[in-house]
């Protein structure tokens, strides 16, 4: 593990450059967390954290917060300002790739390009499960890095940092070398300059070199998937839950969201959505599942899992929770924790449909941007589990109102005759006339 000690000992120069109003960023992990978890973190880890600004402005938040770092002095700086604003911040001096916390937290972070003190697939392997270890089920770890378009192997790039406070003013050169990343190991070696100007006008320069390690997307993805313990779900472009991780210019940032979970119950209760198929901002439904290639009719979009339960139990259920369940026979119903596969959206002029129970397959090509919808009609049929609400599908033939009994139109029964769920297709079988001999 590699780090800039020059400069990370200097808290309180560090502190004139980088200290700021980090809400929006509080804002957004809060948000993340809200989706993943179903509810506001109480209880996070700031890691790499520097002067903790984000676990003090949680502390602040009324959330216990805890901050670690390999450097005592900026750890030092953090209690000291937590303490002057009355923030009960819990701090730790520690390597990331093996500590302890005293307790489990429901939310991780590392921003500003922390990870990349991490040379090797075995120290991040093992800093992925050190995070894990102090996570809840299913807590969540936001991992924050510089876009690849403004820094990579290629092009490093350089950057400077600028602050003043009482009269002292900071500048940090960053990469005055021109560095390039080793094609083999991803590693780069990267000189930084400060200089300082006190008040009183003397002036300092501190130098430092330090070896930094560029992890692309799939990297990230096989590396949590190694880890066992931590899985990719979700990737935006900014400190905001409506911009997605790509190239355009909003995306400014490189964010990726893993959740921490066990093995088998991955595969008990996990649920398929293809990799063409990603949650994004939906303008009619607040959040959906789009496509991000083409789709060919005919494909597998999702399988859905979980834990079967009885109507009687989902009815024990808050209604956030029995709003995510999938009816698949006359008294059963499929509910699993909060995933991507929740935000199959209704429509009344679907583009998917359901193939047997669980599976969710395109009726027709679906273009690049397209929200996947099908009509829970093809699925529902238990109006005291599935309330009616207002529909929001815009469709030209929206039917304003829907209800657990919509399978029973004569309309969608001949339009969707063969993508009802089997206890539903049994129940049209039934009700049809004998044929005559």
């Amino acid at each position: 593990m590699a780090e800039h000690h020059e400069l990370y000992r200097r808290a309180r120069y560090y502190d004139i450059v980088f200290e700021r109003d980090v809400s929006r960023e509080v804002d957004f992990i809060t948000a993340v967390c809200e989706r993943q978890l179903g509810r506001t973190p109480m209880t996070v880890l700031d890691v790499a954290s520097g002067p903790a600004y984000h676990a003090r402005e949680f502390g602040r938040r009324g959330a216990r917060a805890y901050a670690i770092d390999v450097r005592p002095e900026m750890l030092d700086l953090a209690r000291e300002r937590a303490a002057g604003v009355a923030v009960n911040l819990r701090t730790l001096t520690a390597d990331m790739r093996l500590f302890r916390l005293p307790e489990r937290v429901d939310a991780a972070f590392t921003l500003f390009d922390g990870i990349d003190c991490l040379l090797t697939n075995a120290e991040l392997v093992a800093h992925l499960r050190a995070v894990a270890a102090n996570l809840q089920p299913h807590g969540v770890y936001v991992v924050e890095l510089t876009h690849p378009r403004d820094c990579s192997q290629r092009d490093y790039g350089k950057f400077v940092y600028k602050g003043e406070r009482d009269g002292c003013r900071v500048v940090i050169d960053w990469a005055t070398n021109h560095p390039v990343a080793d094609p083999l190991t991803q590693v780069v070696d990267v000189d930084v300059v400060m200089h300082v100007r006190e008040s009183d006008g003397s002036e300092y320069e501190f130098h430092d070199r330090a070896r930094e390690r560029f992890v692309g997307t799939q990297e990230l993805v096989a590396l949590g998937d190694l880890s066992g313990v931590l899985r990719v779900v979700g990737w935006y472009g900014d400190f905001r839950v409506d911009q997605p991780f790509d190239n355009t210019a909003g995306a400014r940032r490189m964010i990726v969201v893993l959740e921490r979970y066990e093995r088998e119950e991955a595969l008990r209760t996990s649920s398929f959505v293809s990799s063409t198929l990603r949650v994004g901002r939906s303008a009619k439904h607040g959040y959906g599942l789009f496509a991000q290639e083409p789709i060919a009719a005919g494909e597998v979009l999702v399988v859905w899992s979980g834990a079967v339960m009885r109507a009687d139990e989902l009815l024990g259920l808050d209604a956030e929770r029995r709003g995510r369940a999938l009816q698949v026979e006359e008294d059963l119903h499929l509910l699993a924790e909060p995933e991507d596969a929740d935000f199959v959206n209704h429509s009344c002029d679907p583009n998917a449909g359901l193939s047997g129970q669980v599976a969710l397959k395109a009726l027709r090509p679906i273009s690049v941007g397209e929200e996947v919808c099908y009509d829970y009609a093809m699925s529902e049929g238990n109006c005291d589990v599935d309330p009616a609400f207002e529909c929001r599908c815009g469709a030209v033939a929206c039917r304003g109102r829907i209800t657990g009994n919509d399978w029973q139109r004569g309309d969608l029964q001949a339009r969707y005759a063969t993508f009802f769920s089997p206890y539903l297709q049994r129940r049209l079988a039934r009700s049809l006339p004998a044929p005559s001999t």
